[in-house]
């Protein structure tokens, strides 16, 4: 017998109307917590990287839509990379949203790609957001599904145009140097013309070691914005260091 429609049944058009629902994203500390590990295989442990969680820190801005730059002028070894990493998942994962990363050099830029690539294959969920198995990713483009990440570097003018993004990540601002044959402008500011579309949606963060007090880039961002110091206790004179 023929089935008959039951017109009081709306589970069809449910079902399709949930297809186009708006996504809720996850604030950046407890999905970072939750989901990500260091190319070195160890789980994010927040009381190591303190100062990237602290109210009003780096991922409370990343999560604040008003925020477009994110300046972070640390020393080494305490994980700026590493956060501009994890917003590059997060972007790639959960907003689909074409990304550019940028470095000094292209060894540099590679390194931090191999660095990204090994974090995301510590994580099923997160590794099946990539297009490529591992033995087809390119080192010069990581494509997650629904968005690539661009690759660049400060002495290829190149490898800077024709992009069209919504988030960025600088990666050791300080020491991008321009050719003096190049007849572009700065390579900050090359980079920058990648979120010309998008001005009102765009986020970049941008870390670094400063370098020359008063012409650095990274000391200039960090002065415009809001100038967030972190403080920790100091085992020898009992006081709080910046």
């Amino acid at each position: 017998m023929p089935s008959t429609l039951e017109l009081h049944d709306a589970s069809d058009l449910w079902e399709v109307m949930s297809i186009m629902a708006p996504t809720e994203t996850p604030r950046m500390l407890p999905w970072a917590i939750e989901n990500i590990v260091t190319d070195l295989g160890k789980p994010y442990d927040h009381e190591l990287f303190p100062h990237i969680g602290a109210p009003g820190g780096p991922m409370d801005a990343f999560d604040d839509y008003l925020v477009r730059e994110i300046y972070l002028q640390w020393a080494s070894r305490l994980g700026k990379t590493f956060f501009g990493q994890i917003g590059t998942i997060y972007n790639g994962v959960l907003l689909r949203l074409p990304q550019i990363v940028g470095s000094t050099i292209e060894q540099l830029a590679l390194d931090v790609v191999k660095r990204t690539y090994a974090m995301l294959r510590q994580v099923p969920e997160l590794n099946q957001a990539l297009v490529r198995p591992e033995r087809l990713q390119s080192q010069h483009l990581i494509e997650f599904r629904g968005c690539q990440v661009y690759v660049g570097w400060s002495r290829s003018a190149a490898t800077f145009a024709d992009k069209d993004c919504f988030r960025g990540h600088k990666n050791e601002l300080d020491d991008w140097t321009h050719l003096k044959t190049s007849k572009d402008g700065t390579p900050s500011k090359q980079f920058d013309e990648r979120f010309k579309n998008h001005r009102g949606e765009r986020k970049i963060i941008a870390e670094s070691i400063p370098k020359i007090k008063g012409r650095s880039h990274i000391e200039n961002g960090r002065l415009r914005g809001w100038n967030c110091e972190y403080y920790v206790p100091c085992q020898a004179c009992k006081k709080y260091q910046q």
